[in-house]
């Protein structure tokens, strides 16, 4: 009996023990689950890490992690009253939110948590000034961060994000001292601060620049470090003498890694007394895009509740999305100002933001992409006409049902695949194509976007306007 007792109370003891390991799901956003970089890309080596904790404060223990999208499992001890991360190497072959199922397996039971893990097409930055602040970690996607200390650096690592030091600018430095100060506390990319964040660098003179020692000193940081990121916040308008030194497709090893135009419409518009707010918007945008930077520059909104001018609303926040995306759909992010999250409502907001204007299928027509095989027509006269449709987003878009019509009359309706934006290829419309008998007059033809799912639709109607002859 006694020896029954022992070994029932033994087994109790070995359940107890090995009960004590767990997934680490302290953070809500990730549930367990890392995924770096934060934003995977199609076709790109990533890491997925689930990490085990080990309450028991004496023993290591075994325990063994798999996940679905891998094959293969992983044994390891996990130190007593310590944690170890599980680290598997993943390669996705599509876009798209891909399941991931992972099993931690220790004393015989199975400790199951799943995730769906946001693929994209090409490289997406959602830089966040204000990423020191408790409530920034609620952030799912911001991918760049102001992280402020080693805390939050070694944080917003694990989470797949590249943790940012802030650097001003110092008009007092030589060149020699200025690289120097931009160099400091950046450590190995592996284990440190990944880059560091410029702050307000602009100016109105090209001359004063180029001559300037902070200029001289951040080209020097620039070939000292290329393998740093490095962002700069570009306060007033964008001038050619920073686009010169931009990483963009002509100068590809070293530079800027990302302009950050800043556009504050809640403050700027009103000290600068804007009759129009997005005249601001289009002054930066026409920069870049004149000096061929726009691929590696984003448009940073201002969200962080200036009461004394006036504070966003969400649905203001959202018309500017849209009208960067209308306007500059090559840009690859948008970036947010939320240092003293005086409007701490917003930041849900702008996460939201993110994800359905750049990561999931965003559908566009443009009235240029309605197009005749021939202009000069005349009444009997069959001509084709196409309609183009665009997705701007990080992921495909299937089953997106395009209609055609002329003078409202349906002339073909099609369910299209539409194919998300890549790093190096050309954006390319897809094409509804169908066969029309002219008549003589005006005829007005208009394409229509009708998704069946969930994908967001920036200007889903695009007319045109032709004349056949007699």
């Amino acid at each position: 009996m006694l020896l029954r007792l022992c070994c029932c109370f033994g087994l109790l003891l070995l359940s107890v023990v090995y009960g004590q390991i767990s997934i680490d799901q302290s953070d809500p956003v990730t549930n367990g689950i890392s995924v770096r970089p934060l934003l995977p890309i199609q076709g790109r080596p990533c890491e997925i890490a689930v990490t085990l904790c080990n309450s028991d404060m004496q023993h290591a223990h075994e325990a063994s992690v798999s996940l679905s999208l891998v094959p293969g499992a992983k044994s390891q001890k996990v130190p007593a009253n310590g944690s170890l991360p599980f680290v598997f190497q993943w390669t996705p072959q599509k876009n798209g939110y891909q399941p991931v199922v992972v099993n931690a397996v220790f004393a015989g039971k199975t400790h199951t948590v799943s995730a769906l893990i946001p693929v994209v097409s090409r490289p997406l930055y959602f830089p966040w000034f204000g990423g020191h602040t408790p409530e920034a970690r609620s952030l799912r996607f911001a991918n760049i961060v102001l992280s402020g200390s080693d805390e939050n650096h070694a944080y917003w690592r694990s989470r797949g994000a590249l943790p940012c030091l802030w650097k001003g600018v110092d008009l007092q430095a030589s060149a020699e001292k200025y690289a120097g100060q931009l160099a400091e506390g950046l450590g190995d990319p592996a284990v440190g601060s990944a880059g560091i964040m410029i702050d307000e660098m602009g100016g109105y003179a090209p001359e004063e620049i180029l001559k300037a020692d902070f200029f001289n000193g951040l080209k020097l940081f620039l070939e000292r470090y290329p393998q740093h990121f490095t962002a700069l916040w570009v306060c007033g308008s964008l001038h050619w003498p920073y686009c010169n030194i931009t990483r963009n497709v002509y100068r590809k090893d070293k530079g800027i890694s990302l302009l950050m135009l800043e556009c504050y419409s809640n403050f700027q518009v009103v000290e600068l007394r804007s009759q129009r707010r997005f005249a601001y918007y289009d002054q930066r945008i026409d920069m870049a895009r004149q000096q061929d930077v726009i691929t590696n520059s984003v448009m940073t909104l201002g969200i962080d509740g200036h009461q004394d001018k006036f504070n966003l609303t969400a649905y203001e926040i959202e018309d500017e999305v849209r009208y960067i995306r209308r306007h500059a759909p090559e840009m690859p992010g948008v970036g947010f100002f939320h240092f003293e999250t005086k409007s701490p409502e917003l930041i849900p907001v702008a996460d939201e933001l993110c994800r359905r204007y750049f990561i999931e299928p965003l559908l566009q027509v443009w009235p240029e992409d309605l197009q005749f095989s021939r202009r000069d027509v005349k009444a009997g006269e069959i001509i084709d006409v196409y309609a183009g449709v665009y997705n701007l987003g990080g992921m495909d878009a299937d089953n997106i049902e395009t209609r055609l019509f002329v003078d409202g009359k349906l002339l073909k309706k099609e369910t299209l695949h539409l194919p998300a934006l890549t790093e190096t290829g050309a954006p390319r419309a897809v094409q509804l194509k169908a066969a029309w008998k002219a008549k003589k007059g005006y005829h007005t033809f208009r394409v229509e976007i009708h998704p069946k799912g969930k994908e967001t639709v920036l200007d889903g109607i695009a007319e045109q306007t032709i004349r056949v002859k007699p």
